[in-house]
């Protein structure tokens, strides 16, 4: 699948277009060969965002947030890496409990 984004604010970049092909970023291509185009005027295109700080409070403070609620808000701002606080209960401080973490996130997707 072939898709173009046009009219878009590209970080570190002179283009307004981003070319993208079966998923990945490509190389221009005839855009007649597109299978869609969209117009994303106002928006920019950035490279994944990393947040360094997050409190994810799974394990012992689901009802606060867990890995897979605070994994889907940070998808959704555009951030592909985050590290989770220890202020969990037990406290994230052992082998144990960064396995269930990073087990628990991958189910998560």
């Amino acid at each position: 699948m072939k898709t173009i984004l046009k009219n878009c604010k590209v970080f570190g970049k002179e283009t307004d277009t981003v070319y993208i092909s079966d998923g990945k970023f490509s190389e221009a291509f005839d855009e007649s060969s597109a299978d869609d185009v969209i117009d994303c005027k106002g928006n920019m295109v950035l490279p994944g965002l990393v947040d360094m700080h997050v409190h994810f409070r799974d394990p012992g403070f689901e009802y606060k947030e867990t890995i897979a609620s605070g994994s889907r808000a940070a998808a959704h701002g555009g951030f592909t890496d985050v590290a989770t606080m220890p202020n969990t209960d037990p406290v994230t401080d052992t082998g144990a409990e960064i396995r269930y973490q990073i087990d628990t996130a991958r189910r998560a997707g």
